[in-house]
């Protein structure tokens, strides 16, 4: 019988992947593209070696202007963490600022807080960040909202790593399928994720007031020998021998016994896709969910490393995926409907 309802959940889920992907290749040359955001007719892409934003068009694929170059100064950065659409604006978020440039990449001006940030998102006229507290024995991760000036804190949910990243052999640990904690907005509403928790989202408005949270039960899989033999295969695929070769002189990875309760997640017009462990032949489970937490679909998608992400544009799956034939970087939507 258990077979049989497997049989079923195969079929439903292989009938979501629907069509093939629409692929735009990148002319311009890249080591590590990170994709920011696609929005309208155009997607942005962070080159990590130039450090700077390109904006492309989705219709030719041709590069359309660069814009947030290296640098300190304003309009200028040393890292992208995020970006996103707010009042017809783009808002980058650089570490200790968040900047803002019409649809034009024309800088306009910045806001800065009074210490760095993993991210800073816009939600309203207020902003979410993370606030990381070191300690002797563990780091604190805090997800708060602040005013449009970085003041009156309020805060939205914990994290707390406790996990020794050195390793008494002289190598570093490097914990693989961590649990994830982090944060999204979709229109005027923030979305915390953290599986410390289990299957949790937190919802919470544009001033931190919680609306609700999502807790779902959950089926704890087992990470296998043949799934870790998998991930290496990824990273190796990924990185290349010589890299990987020396990452296992410096490192040790550590497996979890069970993967946390999902990956990560996107919020986009009013609903959070979230993907699914485990990752089987670069293959995950896409679920999608409205903000209370109901199931609208779950599709079979590409999966791509923690760094690159995804993003969702029009009912579409778009990712970055580098083809080692033509040795160029592509971006890839995938219809999910």
């Amino acid at each position: 019988m258990k077979a049989v309802g497997l049989l079923v959940w195969l079929l439903v889920l292989a009938s979501s992947i629907l069509g093939t992907d629409r692929i735009i290749t990148l002319e311009d040359e890249y080591r590590m593209p990170i994709l920011l955001g696609v929005d309208q007719e155009q997607f942005y892409v962070f080159d990590t070696k130039r450090i700077v934003i390109n904006e492309y068009s989705l219709k030719s694929g041709s590069r359309l202007r660069s814009f947030c170059r290296k640098g300190q100064g304003p309009g200028e950065c040393r890292w992208i963490k995020h970006l996103s659409f707010h009042n017809n604006q783009i808002a980058v978020s650089a570490g200790e600022k968040v900047m803002y440039f019409d649809r034009n990449g024309r800088y306009i001006e910045e806001s800065k807080a009074p210490y760095a940030h993993i991210i800073i998102i816009p939600i309203g006229e207020n902003f979410i960040c993370q606030v990381i507290q070191n300690g002797r024995s563990k780091t604190l991760i805090t997800a708060r909202i602040f005013n449009s000036d970085f003041s009156n804190p309020r805060e939205l949910e914990q994290f707390v790593d406790t996990k020794e990243y050195r390793a008494q052999n002289g190598k570093a640990n490097i914990y693989i399928f961590k649990d994830f904690f982090g944060y999204d907005v979709t229109d005027q509403t923030a979305v915390v994720g953290n599986t410390q928790k289990g299957f949790h989202f937190g919802i919470y408005d544009k001033d931190g007031n919680k609306v609700h949270s999502i807790e779902r039960e959950y089926k704890k899989i087992k990470v296998t020998e043949e799934h870790k033999k998998d991930h290496n295969a990824r990273l190796l695929n990924l990185i290349g021998q010589a890299r990987y070769k020396r990452s296992r002189q410096k490192y040790n990875a550590v497996f979890p016994e069970h993967y946390p309760a999902y990956k990560d997640f996107v919020a986009h017009d009013q609903n959070i896709y979230v993907r699914l462990y485990p990752i089987i032949n670069n293959t995950q489970e896409l679920l999608v969910m409205d903000l209370k937490g109901n199931t609208l679909s779950r599709h079979s998608v590409p999966t791509t490393d923690t760094e690159q992400g995804f993003k969702i544009w029009k009912s579409h799956y778009c990712y970055m995926k580098e083809d080692p034939d033509l040795e160029k970087w592509q971006l890839h939507l995938l219809p999910l409907k």
